[in-house]
């Protein structure tokens, strides 16, 4: 976080006022709460930078560190459950959007792909809050396939360029979503304002040439989510006959 108009920037080499301590980055909840309960009390607060005029942590008054510190540990449990609880509901979400777009998508790759999506400070897909359910849903199955049903991988090794080797891929990224029951047209509906099919992420924001908003009907959220739920069902429901059938039958 930079520094605002009421703290003072100092080297990691000035002395420590007096009453005061140094708090490293690291712990977001304890950097957060020591610079708003100084600035509440009116107390200086020191911004400390490194050799490289890097920012590397705050000083702060030593009481105000104490009390924020007995705060972080009585609240410990309560955070970190609502935050599974929100890891939770990102992953559901996404489950159900994938589903819904690739109803046939099997079972035991379902989670290699949420997990690679979601993976926290990874600046994955699936944590952006710039593109909606759908978009996120599609970009990451996409991924999953290109690296793990196609030669991407081996191409870039050989030397061949991020964008060339993508481009040779797309018709074997295709036909995989095809055979997982990707409709082109519907998936298309779920980007705002008609957004080309495949838009490229390498060309600036600035550079797009703007779109007329879509007069076809867009697929909702809940829609997805509804079409992702009852292809679930429909997979665990075939699951179950297949398991029963083979508990069934008879033994050579």
């Amino acid at each position: 976080m930079a520094p605002t108009a009421e703290e003072k920037v100092v080297s990691i080499r000035d002395p420590i006022p007096r009453g005061y301590m140094f708090v490293p980055k690291g712990n977001s909840y304890i950097t957060m709460n020591c610079r708003k309960q100084t600035k509440e009390q009116n107390s200086p607060m020191y911004v400390v930078l490194d050799n490289k005029k890097q920012q590397v942590g705050i000083r702060v008054p030593i009481a105000v560190y104490q009390k924020v510190q007995q705060q972080e540990k009585a609240t410990h449990a309560s955070r970190a459950q609502a935050t599974k609880r929100r890891d939770d509901k990102t992953v559901s979400k996404l489950k159900s959007a994938i589903l819904g777009l690739f109803p046939q998508l099997p079972a035991e790759e379902l989670p290699l792909v949420v997990k690679h999506a979601t993976t926290k400070h990874s600046g994955r897909v699936g944590r952006t809050a710039t593109k909606s359910i759908a978009e996120k849903a599609s970009l990451a199955v996409r991924a999953h396939v290109r690296h793990l049903h196609t030669e991407y991988d081996k191409l870039l090794r050989s030397g061949t360029s991020r964008d060339d080797a993508r481009k040779q891929v797309q018709k074997d990224i295709d036909a995989v979503l095809l055979k997982w029951g990707w409709k082109p047209e519907e998936e298309h509906r779920t980007r705002p304002h008609g957004g080309s099919k495949q838009m490229n992420p390498h060309k600036s924001t600035s550079s797009r040439k703007h779109t007329k908003p879509s007069t076809r009907p867009s697929l909702s959220d809940k829609k997805l989510a509804k079409r992702g739920a009852n292809a679930a069902l429909a997979a665990e429901t075939q699951r179950k006959a297949l398991t029963a059938k083979a508990v069934k039958a008879p033994k050579a």
